[in-house]
């Protein structure tokens, strides 16, 4: 794989999701868009008006065009925040068709520190799939229809027609790495977060998505290891909440799982990358095929799409969250050099 390619991917992918959530918003009545809960920004309105205005934020920083200034009370209709947001839309997926190598690690002026574009436009990606995680579940608990945003369905459905293939180039593999690494950063913190909680909340089943965080957290720990199991040709894993009933045993299962992942990261090679694999979903009754690029960014973002869930159900239960933004892991690293 090509880092271009990579990103045109990761872009695409980011539109493919927020066209089925701009859907997925005119199922719900007005009052409903605009009630404000006790959670992140609030209401609907002002989380469709804030992902809107920072990715065009980002866009204008990286092309150096100054940055708007919007907020809920410039944008009061849900047509209205579509209609500008198709147009960033339009801007991101010109901009892509022209990126280069060089253009990915040219640094941009960010408050007092500089930050190269390919962080910036992960930071975009990742931003938009922990939010959209927060307002499906508002519009779910609207009575709202609601969508799976994996990595995997766009993968079986879009990218393929949609991207140009480059030669293989090294970056991908450190953005591969990098993004592997981010991963397990934020599950280290959801892991310190997810003690703060009573075992009652823990185990509490909720009309949403999977239930209880017991099982969300089972089910994530599992999908990873069952990916990488995948990739290397073993055979499926069966985790339940039976057969790891606590926190302890779920996270030190898991450290085992990122150690696993984390090794494998560190010994992929380019070939690697672009290699072809089976997978059977007993879900659909059908068998896809995944390349190893496919397999890994979707795992990342299947990571922050659940962990967005799991923060929303820790706050609920007053718990201590943390912002999971792929930016305050870049300022993580950057401190520690």
């Amino acid at each position: 794989m090509h880092s271009v390619d990579l990103f045109c991917i990761i872009i695409d992918y980011n539109y493919w999701a927020h066209y089925q959530l701009w859907k997925s918003l005119q199922t719900i009545s007005e009052s409903d868009f605009k009630r404000e809960i006790d959670y992140g920004l609030g209401a609907l309105h002002r989380h469709m008006v804030h992902m809107m205005w920072a990715e065009t934020a980002k866009l204008a920083r990286i092309q150096g065009k100054p940055i708007p200034d919007w907020t809920s009370e410039n944008y009061t209709k849900r047509d209205t925040i579509i209609s500008q947001w198709q147009q960033t839309k339009d801007r991101y997926l010109l901009y892509v068709k022209t990126l280069t190598t060089e253009e990915l690690a040219r640094q941009i002026s960010k408050k007092e520190t500089l930050q190269p574009i390919y962080e910036t436009l992960l930071h975009v990606v990742n931003h938009a799939t922990d939010h959209r995680a927060q307002m499906l579940r508002m519009i779910g608990d609207s009575g709202g229809q609601t969508f799976s945003q994996d990595m995997a369905y766009y993968f079986r459905e879009m990218h393929d027609e949609n991207i140009t293939k480059r030669e293989t180039d090294m970056a991908a593999l450190e953005y591969i790495r990098l993004s592997i690494d981010y991963n397990y950063w934020a599950y280290h913190q959801l892991w310190q977060s997810v003690q703060t909680i009573s075992e009652a909340d823990f185990k509490r089943d909720i009309d949403y998505g999977l239930g209880s965080l017991h099982r969300h957290m089972v089910h994530v720990m599992w999908a990873e290891a069952l990916w990488l199991r995948r990739i290397q040709g073993q055979d499926r894993i069966n985790w339940t909440i039976e057969s790891h009933p606590t926190r302890a045993a779920i996270i030190e299962q898991w450290q085992t799982v990122e150690n696993d992942m984390r090794t494998y990261g560190d010994s992929l090679t380019l070939k690697d990358l672009d290699r072809e694999i089976l997978v059977f979903s007993q879900f659909a009754n059908q068998t896809y095929s995944h390349t190893v690029h496919d397999i890994l960014l979707h795992v990342v973002n299947h990571g922050t799409d659940h962990r967005a869930q799991m923060l929303r159900m820790i706050g609920d239960s007053g718990g201590q969250t943390f912002p999971q933004d792929m930016a305050y892991y870049f300022r993580a690293l950057r401190a520690k050099q």
